[in-house]
């Protein structure tokens, strides 16, 4: 995916960026209000029902969250112009996936997205979802033990959480999970499929 910095930016004001950053649910709501009318619209247009156009406008949402935390992300186009062309991407890719028959649309202004950005964000989700359904098929143990590692708990407050006789032990538990979750991902039919297409 390309970066660029982000210092001086005249996109960094955006408040809809800003809001998603800072994780404030107005923003989210005022998203909704704003661009969700538009993605209905577009996913009903192209065989899909309006539970369909939640599942992408969700999805779109969590690309561009994914995003927004990394500190080199610049937007570079009006939110709405990335929105709406992440959706439809996710879209036409499942369309594709299903076989749908999809007729073709010009967006003049999707054609200002990246393209790789858009393909790599949306291979992003993909393998996210894959991680997600995976990670809550290992024991609740190992899930509560990752998601401290990944907050940046300290493997000595770990180790004194799960009463583990000393950090070494923890780190050693960590692995095993880690090790569990990969093997289970590796299994997957999706990251299989995935992996292939790569």
């Amino acid at each position: 995916m390309k970066v660029i910095n982000r210092i001086n930016s005249p996109m960094d004001s955006n408040p809809y960026i800003n809001g998603i950053r800072i994780g404030k649910r107005i923003t989210l709501d005022q998203i909704y209000a704003d661009f969700f009318p538009k993605v209905h619209q577009f996913v009903t247009k192209h065989s899909g029902t309006k539970d369909d156009a939640k599942d992408i406008f969700q999805e779109a949402l969590l690309i561009i969250y994914n995003n927004v935390l990394d500190h080199n992300f610049k937007l570079t186009c009006k939110f709405g112009t990335y929105l709406y062309a992440i959706c439809r991407n996710i879209w036409f890719k499942q369309i594709r996936n299903n076989k749908r028959l999809i007729t073709s649309e010009s967006d003049t202004d999707v054609h200002a997205i990246d393209q790789d950005e858009l393909e790599e964000a949306i291979l992003w989700l993909e393998r996210y979802k894959i991680y997600r359904r995976q990670f809550l098929n290992i024991s609740e143990k190992c899930q509560e033990l990752l998601k401290l590692y990944l907050e940046g708990t300290d493997m000595n407050a770990i180790a004194e959480r799960f009463g583990f006789a000393n950090v070494a032990y923890a780190r050693k538990r960590k692995f095993k999970c880690k090790e569990q979750l990969i093997l289970k991902i590796e299994k997957d039919q999706d990251y299989k499929n995935l992996m292939a297409n790569d």
